[in-house]
């Protein structure tokens, strides 16, 4: 019966030692999956952090492009009114100096010399003011 005892205890042993091996190479087995979807995973937010910084850059490069073309034609803009401004200005600082009487002087030797372009813009203003005649009628 002692041999019998210590061949079950030698099983027990053994069993106990293949269930450790097994646990083992379950624990080993385990640890490289968990490595492996850690790699995986850290390989994936680098790449969507990759891709998130790309397109910032884009988008902030379009706005970039964005304002500089506003601001060139908000200059633009700016240009054309500041040359309206002027030209009022002299426009009144003409008619401060020259009063009425030279205006209609300017006026005149100015049809003088276009006798056509004169006629023309007549016709035109005749037909104008026609038209609000009538059309209120």
């Amino acid at each position: 019966m002692a041999d019998t005892s210590k061949q079950t205890t030698n099983r027990i042993q053994e069993f106990g030692n293949q269930v450790g091996q097994a646990t083992s190479n379950a624990i080993e087995g385990m640890k490289n999956v968990a490595e492996n979807v850690t790699t995986r995973a850290n390989e994936f937010v680098a790449d969507a952090s990759k891709r998130a910084e790309t397109a910032g850059q884009y988008v902030s490069e379009r706005a970039d492009e964005a304002t500089m073309a506003f601001g060139e034609r908000m200059k633009a803009a700016g240009d054309a009114s500041a040359q309206v401004g002027q030209r009022l200005k002299e426009t009144g600082d003409y008619i401060e100096r020259e009063g009425v009487e030279g205006l209609s002087a300017d006026l005149l030797t100015l049809m003088k010399r276009n006798p056509t372009v004169t006629f023309v813009a007549g016709a035109c203003l005749g037909f104008c003011l026609a038209r609000s005649v009538s059309c209120r009628s």
